[in-house]
């Protein structure tokens, strides 16, 4: 295979948005457990991205306004043509066309970094055979786009450090722009590569990769227009200046015993989902049949709390969406649960410090990466599955394990060792390393979807260690 066969889209392209489109095909047969008539799916977020929406076609104005726009513009522009049911097929048609066109372009990135026709095979046919960022083509959720805006923001990079074409670097802050404003937690992730583009334009080793300044003027100034048009709005409707989200990475809560119970669970490594079993936040909520699914660890209860008082806690929480009280008193129960949940939180920082500053990240980032990547594939449990379903299973599953594992170890060995040698190699590993601090351990939001972005990129730093280590 020459160099222009690889630059030859047309083949590649066919081959991956066609896979694509079977998998997705093949996700519209399995059972959807909210039974609507749609091709795509909805998910617990769904309503948050698309009602403030609905709101400003309606009122004239975007509200609630935590989100921010960067899915909810693609759906305004379709719902000034289009009913709300093929709005939604249209979206996610374009999530998984755009997933398909992203697999081509992640694997030429890589074969910038290499220039190695065999990474680049590899990265493709990888990012084809692992299901992990694909399943969710067929969810209305950010992370679709959010992963392929993320892929083309990196090939664009570099792209623009390996030609000095500085106009790659203005389509890179493009896309960066979009996956920040898709999950706004990403700026991080854009401020370290600033960074580290900057240490690179000083640094006589890196030279050669240097962006210039007009290359980072031009990498940074879609964020800074788009983020000041929607921080001058933000002004407008708050009086407070919000640069990202209202406000700040926390969603308005409707009950105030919510946040409180999130870092309550979050001090000792408990679960919090509204769309998952097994979740500790179901079980004060009052959910009987999650009462003896749910299992709290001994040490949570070595201390101040026991058993007594979690029961005396859950009757709080129940009260507070109790109908038949007056909403006087679910605002009581409201209060008093919130002042609980505070103290139960500072007794496992004060009693057990160790345990909530290393133990809870350790086990939240086992919980992280311990997730199949095959979880969203059958949506039965594995012991009803046909024997070659299971074969299948188990495979997919050993790559994703593999990917994971080798793309991690990878990704921390060349940021803490050979950056300034290999300088493209760090690239795809800082959305790695970034991933794998933020969420489970700094956020401490252990959610298999907060992976997935990332996930191609370990794809590309295990196909990276290959080529270092001559294994192609």
């Amino acid at each position: 295979m020459s160099f222009q066969a690889v630059k030859k889209p047309y083949l590649w392209l066919a081959a991956a948005v066609v896979i694509r489109i079977a998998l997705f095909l093949y996700q519209t047969t399995l059972p959807d457990t909210v039974g609507m008539d749609m091709m795509g799916r909805y998910g617990c977020d769904t309503p948050a991205y698309f009602n403030p929406v609905e709101h400003l076609l309606e009122e004239g104005s975007y509200a609630p306004d935590f989100r921010m726009p960067g899915y909810g513009w693609l759906y305004y522009v379709l719902r000034l043509f289009l009913s709300v049911p093929d709005t939604y097929d249209v979206l996610v048609f374009f999530q998984v066309l755009l997933s398909g066109v992203a697999v081509y372009y992640l694997a030429l990135t890589s074969f910038y970094i290499t220039e190695s026709k065999r990474v680049f095979k590899i990265v493709f046919i990888f990012s084809l055979l692992t299901f992990y960022n694909a399943v969710y083509d067929a969810y209305l959720l950010t992370e679709s786009f959010c992963t392929s805006a993320g892929i083309l923001a990196f090939y664009f990079l570099v792209k623009g450090l390996k030609h000095k074409n500085t106009l790659n670097f203005l389509f890179s802050g493009l896309f960066f722009c979009w996956m920040v404003f898709l999950k706004p937690v990403y700026l991080g992730l854009f401020l370290i590569i600033f960074i580290f583009l900057i240490i690179l334009n000083f640094r006589k080793s890196t030279r050669s990769l240097s962006t210039g300044v007009s290359g980072l003027f031009l990498l940074v100034i879609p964020f800074i227009v788009a983020d000041t048009v929607w921080a001058v709005r933000n002004y407008k409707v708050h009086s407070r200046v919000h640069l990202l989200t209202n406000p700040f990475f926390a969603p308005p809560e409707t009950y105030a015993y919510q946040k409180p119970m999130t870092k309550f669970l979050q001090s000792w490594g408990g679960t919090h989902s509204v769309w998952l079993p097994h979740g500790h936040n179901l079980w004060f909520e009052g959910n009987r049949e999650e009462e003896r699914l749910v299992r709290f660890p001994s040490h949570l209860l070595e201390g101040s709390i026991n058993k007594d008082s979690l029961f005396v806690l859950r009757e709080y929480v129940s009260a507070v969406r109790d109908t038949t009280l007056t909403p006087d008193e679910n605002r009581y129960y409201d209060t008093l649960a919130a002042q609980t949940l505070d103290r139960f939180t500072d007794y496992i920082k004060t009693e057990q410090p160790v345990r909530y500053y290393v133990g809870v990240p350790l086990a939240y980032l086992n919980m992280f990466y311990t997730v199949p990547g095959t979880y969203l594939l059958f949506n039965r449990p594995f012991y009803e599955l046909h024997i070659v379903q299971k074969i299948f299973l188990l495979l997919i599953a050993c790559l994703h394990y593999l990917v994971m594992l080798g793309g991690t170890l990878f990704a921390f060995y060349m940021v803490f060792t050979r950056w300034e040698s290999y300088a493209l190699y760090i690239i795809p590993a800082l959305m790695v390393v970034f991933t794998f601090f933020i969420f489970p351990v700094i956020l401490r939001l252990p959610d298999a979807r907060f992976m997935v972005p990332a996930f191609p990129f370990m794809i590309v730093s295990c196909a990276l260690m290959f080529r270092l280590k001559n294994f192609v």
